[in-house]
């Protein structure tokens, strides 16, 4: 299964992952990519951190992390950090999980189940 720049545009990405799991047989790929926050003191524009800090606030604990990956988003909000878009991956129960970042917001991922 392939969605190309679109989980960030998920209305809740763990359900969305969540049914892929679902439908892949086991040992079946899921590829994706979205944007992810730059890291807090990363260099970027003043524009990006003041998107990020109004946009997202602090989601530095995974307890954190889950709740934003559960809870309804606004479409195109980057995630806040790996942490909350890990989650998505772990609470849907796959099994292994690759993150290639191409650029400071945008990643590619590869998850197996």
């Amino acid at each position: 299964v392939h969605a190309g720049a679109a989980m960030h545009c998920w209305p809740r990405p763990a359900k969305g992952v969540a049914e892929v799991a679902r439908v892949l047989k086991p040992g079946g790929v899921f590829a994706t990519t979205t944007v992810v926050l730059p890291p807090k003191g990363a260099q970027g524009s003043a524009a990006d951190a003041a998107i990020g800090d109004a946009a997202i606030g602090d989601a530095a604990s995974a307890t954190k992390a889950q709740a934003n990956a559960d809870a309804v988003r606004a479409s195109g909000r980057p995630f806040a950090d790996m942490a909350e878009l890990s989650a998505c991956f772990q609470g849907a129960g796959f099994a292994s999980v690759t993150v290639e970042s191409t650029n400071r917001a945008y990643v590619r991922l590869t998850a197996t189940r």
